[in-house]
């Protein structure tokens, strides 16, 4: 094959070099029959077979390179690796038919720019490399950040993971339109957020920082897809990192990233507190605390607290969130000896459940899907509306 034969004969209305694209014959064949005058692009399509070497080297001059991968040959996948182990100073996007989490983890890793899912379409692609390109090109500029919640719990077992993913759900479907609301598990050792939805096969905060340099609104839906409560989702790493190992810069660029995609961010804190977590509280929107109505989580929730104040995170953006409240009218502890233990208002409490949230959890779905009208699915959309309005008046600054 003549690898410096011309691309399409279609003239492009913007001055950039050639996209290169390499796939079977067939997505070739599909592919030229889309081109016309109006594709934003020149493309140079070449159909290739899987053990077919490709002379990248001598294509110079290229935008960008589009590559088709199947993962079920060896030599199709190294031949991607090896061209972006290469230093190309172009984009790399990956073509692949339904592909596999795992496999766009291991290609994000290895650098590729993107990942498309065959079969491929024009406009589609072309959208694609005009993203790879501009974020080379991109000059920095003021962002507009979304706001980001941060769901703390006092201790093991007060059901905060179970705030975060019931309060994300609610937060999505908070507006007629809906919001673009993601929920990322920051206990990257031992997070269930994935568990508790269903979501195990998410990308995670350790897959957004190796993809930084690449990471646009494309790659960010194959590693954190939205699932069937609305919201985007990111689970836990699938081995256990070191406490050290995350780069305290790299997950802070990672979450403005998100801020910046999504209107809205909701994190679930771990329980050990670290340099990069506390950054990470410091620079939050609104900061919840959820404790149960007993002596040893409310000490933990006051620690918590007196560890915000020492960091300068300022008090009006920390909110309590007693869980479990009981409903009996004499009770040990009530929501104003809380308030005066704490010495912080309360935002909002959840009644202790039944077996239904328990129940939800152990099949991977929040309680709703289970049980229209639970008590504590309603609670949690009352919280929704209190942040909201905190939010809005500015009570969170």
């Amino acid at each position: 094959m003549d690898y410096s034969d011309q691309p399409h004969p279609a003239a492009s209305p913007f001055d950039t070099p050639p996209v290169g694209v390499f796939v079977s014959e067939r997505q070739a064949g599909d592919l030229l029959e889309q081109v016309d005058a109006a594709t934003k692009v020149i493309l140079l399509v070449r159909s290739v077979g899987n053990n077919e070497h490709i002379p990248f080297e001598k294509l110079g001059g290229l935008s960008v390179v589009v590559l088709e991968v199947d993962p079920s040959s060896r030599q199709s996948v190294n031949r991607l690796v090896d061209l972006v182990r290469s230093n190309p100073p172009y984009p790399v996007i990956a073509a692949i038919s339904s592909p596999e989490m795992s496999l766009v983890r291991t290609l994000v890793r290895e650098g590729v720019s993107d990942v498309l899912s065959l079969p491929l379409t024009v406009p589609e692609l072309t959208q694609a490399c005009l993203d790879a390109v501009a974020r080379k090109a991109q000059p920095a500029t003021a962002l507009r950040l979304a706001p980001m919640i941060g769901v703390v719990g006092s201790s093991g077992g007060c059901g905060a993971t179970s705030v975060a993913t019931h309060l994300a759900s609610a937060l999505a479907g908070s507006t007629p339109e809906g919001r673009r609301v993601i929920l990322g598990d920051l206990d990257l050792q031992f997070g269930s957020v994935g568990a508790y939805l269903g979501a195990d096969r998410s990308g995670s905060f350790t897959d957004l920082i190796e993809a930084e340099d690449r990471l646009d609104e494309e790659l960010l839906k194959a590693l954190a897809p939205e699932g069937r409560n609305g919201f985007a989702v990111l689970s836990v790493p699938e081995t256990i990192p070191s406490s050290d190992s995350v780069s305290h810069e790299a997950i802070l660029r990672v979450i403005e990233r998100l801020r910046t995609t999504y209107e809205m961010v909701v994190l679930d804190f771990p329980a050990n507190w670290s340099n990069w977590s506390a950054s990470v509280a410091y620079s939050a929107s609104l900061l919840l605390l959820v404790t149960e109505p007993t002596l040893p989580s409310l000490r933990q929730v006051k620690r918590t607290s007196d560890l915000f104040d020492a960091i300068g995170v300022p008090r009006s953006k920390v909110h309590v969130v007693v869980n479990k409240m009981e409903r009996k009218l004499f009770k040990a502890i009530d929501a104003s000896d809380i308030e005066r233990t704490l010495d912080r208002k309360i935002l909002a409490t959840l009644p202790r459940d039944n077996a239904d949230l328990g129940r939800a959890q152990d099949q991977g779905v929040l309680v709703h899907e289970l049980v229209r009208k639970n008590p504590f699915g309603t609670s949690v959309a009352g919280l929704a509306a209190s942040v909201i309005d905190q939010l809005q008046s500015g009570g969170a600054r």
